[in-house]
């Protein structure tokens, strides 16, 4: 691995503290690196990204709507499109019933930005501290997840798919789940081998699934091995073998350490051995994971 490179200008512009906020990144054309993090002030959703001669641009507000937001993600394709992605409330609205998922999107490797847009449907709203996700598969879909708040108690897993380059968007409800108080769950999402590969949280269990088209075959729902209760900030990563890394943690909440647990799952979906584990993982740990050119795969935390 490189040295860790700084890639904020602006003392204190970033959140630290939470395993739902903190730096996104993600990888587009020519191995141009984007980044993206949510602001000190809760108002602020900062880009930049990567130099070809080393460093990264000074990082820029793109978030253009009035109003609060979180839960900043990013993803990038290698035809040059970048996509900025958060929930926030809709200018003048309050509460979660008036949030949205939001896209800012640029054509041009992240040169410029148009101003966001709303991606989910505006009755379901979106819950307010939740993260999330979002990949492009090799066709160029965006594909992207968040978490609904109707009625502030169906907090339901939704994946959002888009195939003009985040123009239009198509909404799928992955899971339902209703809780009457915001769960700070994560997301993740991954693609390669041709599909999409999405995980989540619901009810203390984390589940996954594969996305092979937009708006067909619904995605069947697959839990990890294990007895739910705890489970929450799930990691995914698929090869080119079409087999999937699925790693999430135990135990961790609000200043509180946990477990980091994996399971390997074969080309049909079904799990190799059992699930692994490492103890010990200090609090506001997040865990990444991504597949190696050999194959093989690599757990971050």
């Amino acid at each position: 691995m490189s040295h860790a490179v700084q890639v904020n200008t602006e003392a204190g512009s970033a959140i630290a503290t939470g395993n739902v906020r903190g730096a996104r990144l993600a990888v587009g054309r020519d191995e141009r690196v984007h980044v993206v993090w949510t602001g000190a002030n809760s108002r602020h959703m900062w880009y930049t990204h990567s130099r070809a001669e080393g460093g990264f641009v000074p990082e820029r507000n793109v978030h253009q709507l009035e109003g609060p937001l979180d839960g900043g993600s990013v993803a990038a394709d290698l035809r040059g499109h970048v996509y900025v992605i958060w929930h926030g409330e809709l200018p003048g609205g309050k509460g979660e019933e008036n949030r949205r998922a939001w896209v800012a999107r640029s054509d041009d490797e992240g040169q410029t930005f148009d101003r966001e847009e709303a991606a989910s449907p505006a009755a379901i709203g979106a819950c307010g501290c939740c993260g999330t996700a979002g990949a492009t598969a090799p066709d160029g879909t965006l594909y992207l997840l968040y978490r609904s708040s109707r009625e502030a108690v169906h907090r339901d897993t939704f994946l959002l798919s888009s195939r003009d380059y985040g123009r239009n968007f198509a909404a799928r409800d992955l899971h339902e789940w209703n809780v009457p108080a915001c769960p700070m769950s994560t997301f993740s999402i991954a693609a390669a081998a041709g599909t999409v590969v999405t995980a989540w949280e619901t009810a203390g269990q984390i589940y996954w699934t594969r996305v092979k088209s937009a708006g067909k075959e619904p995605p069947v729902p697959i839990a990890v091995p294990g007895t739910p209760g705890g489970r929450k900030h799930p990691a995914i990563a698929q090869n080119k073998r079409g087999e999937t890394l699925v790693a999430w943690t135990e135990g961790m909440g609000w200043s509180r350490g946990g477990t980091v647990l994996w399971q390997l799952y074969d080309k049909g979906g079904a799990p190799v051995g059992e699930p692994a584990a490492a103890e010990n993982i200090p609090a506001w740990s997040l865990i990444a994971a991504y597949a190696r050119a050999d194959g093989g795969f690599t757990l971050v935390f």
